[in-house]
């Protein structure tokens, strides 16, 4: 009899090998466990119908106060695997299957990373000429609103990182993403020598950005928080000539350190004061300095109690990310908790912090 192979998604992060093994034998004898991450393995049986009997005896029951994902894996070919990034509004699982379905059958798909305007999927296709399909038809497609970039999984060895605050140990950067394989680390600085807090990680392996966007997108090494971005890609410029460029857009001016805070009543516009964003490491220590900005505008003492969606009585409050050159307005936060909502991530609320840099207060 054939052997049979299991995915096992949606774990818990303290499910170990042994607890696995002890669960799936029940069914017929395991022949070996791989662990792709934390919270997904594979489950190899000596006989495919030992397998078949786990996945429909186990397949959405809770191990550890997690339900698995379990499907039947039939050697999945590694040239069908595809990096998925994209820009723009979240998108539900129904969706994006839908979607890339269209290219040919998706055998399984998994997002690894997720801030409020971007997301990174990985994708397995039943056959390269299925994921060959995506990325001709997706790759730089703009699709209800979200810009798509595809891109072979095996292609995939560099990831972008972005670090808070700005000034970093390179040296602690390497030592943290050398955990998840062999690597170098290039941070870069502007056109005074200073680190824009972005950088290039390496990876000798496509299996390395992998494990380290899962495990350090959004942690703390020591006082500074990172931030991985996407992954990095070989693209064609018009010319056929392949250079590395970004599968996410990251550029200078995404990252701000002011933010400039004004009042509008009557059709006009009050410079009111500046804030260092660069300061708060918390939504709490953001609106407190908001506070602080009220009481000298006002004249009066601090709120007893502000939120970030109303942080002034009798106001509504527009946050903006804008260019700081011609001052167009990049990006909006009208509905914050809904934003957070969806998305309620520490990293996430950083992220936020590190991009707004004008506050608009409307009298209502």
């Amino acid at each position: 009899m054939a052997p049979g192979k299991l995915v096992v998604e949606n774990l818990s992060g303290d499910v170990n090998e042994d607890g696995v093994k002890e669960l799936f034998s029940e069914a017929g004898l395991v022949d070996s466990i791989d662990f792709e991450s934390s919270t997904r393995c594979v489950v190899k049986f000596y006989n495919s119908n030992h397998a078949r009997e786990a996945m429909d005896k186990l397949n959405g029951t809770e191990l550890k106060g997690k339900p698995m994902i379990i499907t039947l894996c039939e050697n999945p070919c590694r040239k069908a695997k595809l990096w998925v990034s994209i820009d723009g509004p979240t998108i539900d699982n129904d969706n994006f299957k839908a979607l890339l379905s269209s290219s040919g059958a998706v055998d399984s798909f998994e997002m690894v990373s997720q801030h409020p305007d971007k997301s990174t999927w990985i994708v397995q296709f039943d056959s390269e000429t299925s994921a060959t399909n995506a990325i001709e038809y997706c790759n730089g497609a703009e699709i209800n609103g979200r810009k798509f970039l595809v891109s072979k999984y095996d292609a995939c060895k560099n990831l972008c990182v972005e670090c808070r605050p700005k000034a970093v140990d390179e040296n602690n950067i390497q030592s943290a993403f050398s955990l998840y394989g062999e690597c170098t680390v290039n941070m870069e600085k502007d056109k005074n020598c200073k680190l824009t807090g972005v950088g290039i990680v390496s990876y000798t392996t496509s299996k390395g950005p992998e494990e380290a966007m899962r495990n350090l997108n959004g942690t703390k090494l020591g006082s500074v928080r990172l931030y991985v971005r996407g992954i990095v890609t070989q693209t064609v410029t018009e010319d056929n000539n392949p250079e590395e460029a970004p599968i996410i857009a990251v550029t200078e001016d995404n990252n701000t350190e002011e933010a400039q805070i004004f009042v509008i009543e009557d059709g006009r516009e009050q410079f009111v004061a500046t804030v260092n964003m660069k300061d708060f490491t918390s939504i709490p220590d953001f609106l407190q300095s908001l506070n602080k900005v009220w009481a000298d505008h006002k004249h009066s003492s601090p709120l007893e109690e502000i939120s970030l969606a109303s942080p002034w009585p009798g106001y509504k409050v527009v946050y903006k990310h804008v260019d700081s050159k011609n001052k167009e307005v990049i990006q909006p936060f009208e509905d914050v908790e809904a934003l957070f909502n969806e998305d309620p991530f520490e990293h996430s609320k950083l992220w936020f912090l590190g991009m707004v840099n004008r506050i608009e207060f409307y009298k209502k």
